[in-house]
């Protein structure tokens, strides 16, 4: 049989016509269309047709099967290698086909410029000020062919689930102000203290009217000193993946069916909880019955529910720092900037994870939870059973931390240049909510099957040395420890429960042969550092496979590159 094949073809264009002038001496405008559609055709191949071959398989003769009439070619899987013709691995293979159109419309129009009447008597710039108005439309369409759309299983071996066609689009008008008005110049201890405001009304034909705004103070005490403080609050519609998301069944992580014979000793204690598990699909006899979870994984139905689309999200978001920019002796240049950050979004989009309804249910006897539980025989292991994780508005989501970035020139005279840069992001908090009768979820530092791999501190630093023609940069990724959540952790396996540190380092070089032609040798992971081995119920379907976490650590080790550069 043929192995599992997956492609992409992808068509992409953009179009932008705009305008911009002078509307008298001090008043500008700009005026632009654009329209762009992105086309993805994905192609699976080299799977089993789940039909097929049970009528390929239902044969005692070579040249007729019992089932699936004339077209169907028995299949013998005992014959030994080389036994299966191409004509035998056609009828029993299957090739699914998807496509999805994107399609977006842009009109805007802008003008900006200063209102000399508003001046502070402390300053002598007057208030500058942008008025502008913005017109989106954006449509999506998904269109499975009939493999794809085959439910309970798809026709692919059984591997994943079915996705059913689905499409949209949505408008939105907006009108929005922004200005800048310095209240202090070349003062004493203020050079310029500037206040920035601004504010956006927006009305989208899916969640209707809304509004964004910001305020804040920037304040340069010194030539290299500026102080920056900024409070806003910001609105964000569902774009229309999230309103138009095809359904599909498919596998996700989950822990634990509380309801099942792993769970029998704490059941024949608990009335309430055997009683939960009835109102979900059980009956008395299946409680603390039937199987577990096997191997981490449960289906799950997931997508857009036409009936209940998500709303809006609103984020209010607290950013204060510094930027100092020193002249010293030792360095052409030297910059850092240290930033607070602190965001809340409220009614965030998102889905709950399979194992987060489980527990909201059975543990915390959130009923909308437990409405989203579909169970089959009492269990959650058959066909048509599993969890609902709709994309919906959950509670709310916080994130604290502070990020610093640095850049550093020093010219080593004959020698050439040398540069430092780099930018380092630690996380004092990162904690969701998803119901108000669930348990917050603190991710930071912690993966799992409802934390992504969140790693308390993440830095990148780069240094290049540059000589004439040529260049060197050696570029360090850190990502500090991370353990399993506190929820699971004790059910881990030892070896799985943390993973240390990471470092990694990539080598570049650079040679620019002329002003046309440049040549580029690069390796990636350059002491071949291999990924964490954590097996596959680590963390999220999504984020877990391969027995380790492949969109956090590099599971190519170490890889080179060459690239030749041209310009015209």
């Amino acid at each position: 049989m043929d192995s599992v094949q997956q492609s992409l073809i992808q068509t992409q264009f953009q179009v932008v016509f705009g305008m911009e002038g002078m509307l008298n001496d001090d008043w500008a405008y700009d005026v632009s269309v654009q329209h762009g559609e992105t086309n993805r055709t994905n192609v699976f191949g080299g799977y089993t047709n789940v039909d097929n071959i049970a009528n390929a398989l239902n044969a005692v003769e070579t040249d007729r099967c019992l089932t699936g009439g004339d077209a169907c070619v028995p299949l013998n899987i005992f014959g030994g290698f080389g036994t299966i013709t191409p004509e035998m691995a056609a009828y029993s293979s299957a090739t699914a086909l998807s496509r999805t159109e994107y399609q977006q419309r842009v009109v805007m129009a802008n003008v900006d410029g200063p209102i000399d009447a508003m001046m502070s008597p402390w300053a002598e710039t007057p208030l500058m000020m942008s008025f502008g108005y913005e017109w989106c439309e954006d449509a999506s369409n998904f269109t499975p062919d009939e493999c794809l759309k085959l439910a309970p299983r798809s026709c692919l071996g059984g591997a994943g689930g079915n996705s059913l066609p689905v499409g949209g689009a949505f408008q939105v008008n907006e009108l929005y102000m922004e200005g800048k008005m310095p209240l202090i110049e070349d003062a004493d201890f203020a050079e310029v203290l500037e206040l920035e405001f601004g504010y956006r009304h927006s009305n989208f034909s899916t969640v209707g009217e809304v509004g964004a705004w910001k305020l804040g103070l920037a304040w340069r005490p010194s030539s290299e000193m500026l102080v920056r403080v900024m409070n806003q609050q910001a609105t964000r519609a569902p774009n229309v993946g999230e309103l138009f998301s095809p359904f599909t069944s498919s596998l996700n992580n989950a822990e634990q069916d509380p309801c099942s014979a792993a769970n029998a000793a704490a059941l024949a204690d608990n009335a309430e909880l055997r009683q939960l598990c009835v109102a979900t699909g059980m009956t008395e006899g299946q409680v603390g019955q039937v199987e577990d979870i096997i191997a981490g994984q449960i289906s799950s139905f997931s997508g857009s529910n036409p009936a209940s689309l998500p709303d809006e999200e609103t984020a209010k978001t607290f950013t204060a720092g510094f930027v100092y920019t020193p002249e010293v002796s030792w360095a052409t240049s030297a910059l850092l900037s240290v930033d607070y950050y602190d965001i809340d979004v409220d009614g965030y989009i998102g889905t709950n994870t399979p194992q987060e309804v489980l527990d909201g249910c059975y543990e915390l006897g959130n009923l909308d939870q437990c409405s989203q539980i579909t169970r089959v025989g009492g269990g959650l292991l058959l066909a048509g059973a599993g969890i609902s994780t709709f994309t919906t508005n959950l509670s709310w989501l916080r994130t604290r931390g502070i990020e610093a970035t640095y850049n550093f020139n020093f010219d080593l005279e004959d020698m050439g240049n040398l540069s430092l840069n780099g930018n380092l992001n630690h996380y004092l908090e990162s904690e969701s909510l998803s119901a108000p009768t669930s348990s917050v979820i603190d991710c930071n530092g912690f993966f799992g099957p409802q934390c992504n791999p969140q790693h308390t501190t993440r830095a990148i630093t780069r240094a290049t040395w540059s000589y004439e023609d040529y260049s060197v940069s050696l570029l360090w990724r850190y990502l500090s420890d991370i353990e399993r959540e506190p929820g699971v952790i004790d059910s881990t396996f030892e070896p799985f429960k943390r993973i240390g540190s990471y470092n990694y380092f990539d080598l570049f070089t650079s040679y620019q042969v002329n002003d046309y032609t440049s040549l580029n040798f690069g390796i990636d992971n350059l002491f071949d550092k291999a990924p964490p081995i954590v097996g596959n119920q680590a963390a999220g379907t999504a984020r877990n496979s391969g027995n380790t976490l492949p969109g956090h650590y590099d599971v190519l080790g170490r890889t080179y590159r060459f690239t030749v550069s041209l310009s015209f």
